[in-house]
């Protein structure tokens, strides 16, 4: 909820998957990245974060959530495929 007090309503998007809630974000030199989430049967409370090649690192993954500054955020699992 502190998502939604903070940058209003999701945008939904749906895949072959399932219907996602997705806040998107684009940084000042053309980097993007969305927090996500299945709309219906999420598997966990939280959000998945997906980055462009550029943000695809561990550190970076950091820095990110780090600056949206959001209460109680951590990254719990990385993708085996992130550069540490």
């Amino acid at each position: 909820m502190a998502l939604y007090r903070r940058w209003g309503r999701p945008d939904v998007a749906v895949d072959d998957l399932a219907e996602w809630l997705c806040f998107a974000f684009a940084l000042p030199n053309g980097e993007k990245f969305a927090l996500q989430r299945e709309a219906l049967h999420p598997p966990t409370p939280g959000f998945l974060l997906s980055v462009t090649r550029a943000l695809f690192s561990a550190e970076a993954a950091e820095s990110v959530i780090e600056a949206l500054d959001v209460p109680g955020a951590f990254s719990v699992e990385l993708s085996a495929e992130v550069v540490s």
